[in-house]
């Protein structure tokens, strides 16, 4: 469907589905191919001192739709956008502080971010590997300056509980020099950990500001 198509846009839709796979019928036809005759990988005697660039000589350029059919829509390939003018525009704001600093009741400054490499996002299709899941950890954990775990009495491996506001969690603490003093880090892979998180928006793409939040640390 990608092939015959020239590329298939997100989200596909179900009323878009029947033309899709009449083009790629069109597409095999018009190949003399099938999927199942379809190779993965191209021999290297069929690539090795092929120029890249040559017309008709790059395995990965992007085919055309088959004949007869519509090419999936491509947004802004013409160089024009949705505005009268044509053109992009750029929107942004000036730098502001934080929406949500440390106080007296919440000393430590929250960070999340990535964890490790075999986690993504909210890991909705990251934990649903076997593979994967071996090798993150088994459980939450939370990243504090080896001077603010000696203040509060807390070691690397022992439960700790974090909350904000809005929420509270229990993690693994993990005392590191990677992290400032005052400051915490928990990776964002966790629906818990967004449960602290201060819920800013960026007042054009409304994306959300989860990175940071006041809160407060003792042990579980």
């Amino acid at each position: 469907m990608i092939e015959a198509s020239g590329g298939i846009q997100w989200p596909f839709l179900d009323n878009e589905r029947e033309r899709a796979v009449t083009n790629e019928n069109a597409w095999n036809a018009k190949n003399n191919r099938s999927k199942q005759a379809r190779p993965t990988k191209l021999p290297e005697s069929q690539t090795m001192g092929r120029s890249r660039t040559a017309p008709g000589n790059d395995p990965c350029a992007t085919p055309q739709a088959a004949p007869g059919f519509a090419a999936e829509r491509r947004l802004f390939e013409d160089g024009r956008f949705f505005h009268r003018d044509g053109r992009a525009r750029f929107r942004f704001d000036q730098p502001t502080r934080a929406p949500e600093l440390p106080d007296g009741e919440y000393p430590f400054y929250l960070l999340t971010g990535r964890g490790t490499s075999a986690q993504w996002h909210t890991q909705s299709r990251t934990a649903k590997s076997a593979v994967l899941r071996k090798l993150y950890p088994d459980q939450i954990y939370v990243e504090i300056n080896p001077d603010d775990a000696k203040r509060l009495g807390i070691e690397t491996g022992e439960l700790v509980e974090v909350s904000s506001r809005r929420g509270r969690l229990e993690a693994v603490a993990f005392v590191t020099g990677t992290v400032s003093l005052g400051q915490v880090f928990i990776p964002m892979h966790y629906v818990a950990t967004n449960e602290l998180t201060f819920p800013a928006f960026d007042p054009w793409s409304r994306q959300p500001s989860y990175k940071s939040a006041a809160v407060k640390v003792r042990k579980a």
